[in-house]
């Protein structure tokens, strides 16, 4: 009898165990939190916004993009007219290149080993997911100041491989030779070998994936001081109409309209900054954004209403959200282990099915064991108890048939 009765319940708990494993396959809606607990990042910042000028609908916001959060109370110094040092506009023209590379042409090293069949993207928005952490030395001089954080930048870029001054677009535009020129092929054979020895070697970085994180960070930054609208990158006295990377098939200028340094701040957040409104790697006119499906304005505002335009000083408060269990600290300026919201406990709705079906399930199994003890000591015939167990058996293995048939 024991025997009999000890294969009946491990066939119970068999036929038991596929039944709540098809359970439990049911996908179910997340609480907020569990939303939170998915991100990589301790913290995840506000978007650039990008809104329709003309359109009535003004509810229709497109968020784009994650910037740095940091306050402006040391903007002040910027602001005030006082004698720059002689290397400075040409360091505003250095970053610009520098980091223009970076917006056009890098990709997400931290998920690719290699660029190849990689889509580029940061001219549409900042690194998705955003960065884990900031750089630290770029965080530590460019929180603080503008002008330490040009001074550092400009410092780190005299030991890049590929500098503005080499690049063949800019050769050719200053020395206003055609394409074909021989002296251009030449410079362009350099241009070349100086980019591929960035990529690979990334001096003066611990290697490419800290450039990467370096050059974004530093995004943020000059990004975040061009949307406050200092002074210095009003104009940058640059031409800055290339995707610094050598010559391409747009020639040493690509004429984006975009890029006009005669236009206030144009150049800066065409090369800090990228663009919620036309997400496009090239631009030469603005209707070819308007009737662009990638313009967040086009699909809700009709024909000739759909000019979309990012304004600088609407997006200079930009604040921390912290993920679950941490709490923006205005002193430290960043996200901080919060002990009271960490002790409270939300569940999800899946969490709490799951939880309701396992105790269905056990108190199930209990009264069916209760059941078959009973009977048991009641003094059942062996007979009798095994076709109350094999009854038992064929319900559960009809009602595992239905399950699987839905």
């Amino acid at each position: 009898m024991s025997g009999a009765l000890l294969i009946a319940i491990l066939s119970l708990l068999k036929i038991t165990g596929l039944l709540m494993n098809k359970i439990e396959s049911v996908p179910d809606s997340f609480t907020i939190k569990e939303m939170e607990e998915t991100s990589e990042n301790d913290e995840v910042i506000t978007s650039i916004i990008a809104i329709s000028e003309k359109s009535e609908n003004m509810n229709k916001l497109s968020k784009h993009s994650h910037i740095l959060t940091t306050s402006v109370d040391h903007l002040d110094e910027v602001m005030e007219s006082e004698e720059r040092p002689y290397w400075y506009k040409d360091a505003l023209r250095q970053i610009a290149y520098y980091l223009r590379s970076h917006k056009f042409n890098e990709y997400d090293r931290r998920y690719n080993r290699n660029g190849d069949n990689v889509e580029r993207t940061y001219f549409k928005h900042f690194p998705k997911p955003p960065l884990r952490s900031l750089h630290w030395e770029v965080h530590r001089y460019c929180e603080s100041s503008f002008l330490h954080c040009v001074d550092y930048l400009r410092k780190k870029l005299k030991h890049v491989a590929l500098k503005r001054q080499d690049d063949t677009s800019i050769v050719a535009l200053e020395n206003q030779w055609s394409v074909n020129s021989s002296q251009l092929a030449q410079v362009e054979e350099e241009c070349q070998k100086m980019r591929r020895v960035d990529e690979t070697v990334a001096e003066p970085f611990e290697g490419p994936l800290e450039r990467y994180q370096w050059r974004a960070t530093a995004s943020y930054y000059m990004c975040w001081y061009t949307m406050n609208e200092v002074p210095d990158l009003k104009h940058l006295n640059d031409t800055c109409n290339n995707f610094a990377y050598c010559l391409d098939n747009t020639g040493p200028s690509n004429n984006d309209i975009r890029a006009n340094d005669k236009e206030p701040f144009a150049c800066a957040q065409y090369s800090f900054c990228p663009d919620p409104c036309c997400p496009n790697k090239h631009l030469s006119k603005w209707e070819f954004c308007w009737n662009d499906e990638k313009n967040p304005c086009h699909h809700e505002n009709p024909d000739g209403q759909r000019q979309c335009a990012v304004f600088r000083m609407e997006n200079t408060d930009f604040r921390c959200v912290c993920k679950w269990g941490y709490s923006y600290n205005e002193e430290l300026k960043k996200c901080v282990t919060n002990v009271a919201i960490s002790r409270i406990k939300l569940n999800s709705n899946s969490a709490r099915t799951k939880e309701n079906v396992k105790n269905k399930w056990k108190m199930f199994m209990t009264t069916i064991l209760r059941i078959i003890g009973k009977q048991n000591s009641n003094g059942v015939g062996r007979t009798s108890s095994c076709l109350n167990v094999l009854n038992l058996l064929l319900l559960l293995f009809l009602i595992n048939v239905c399950l699987l048939v839905e």
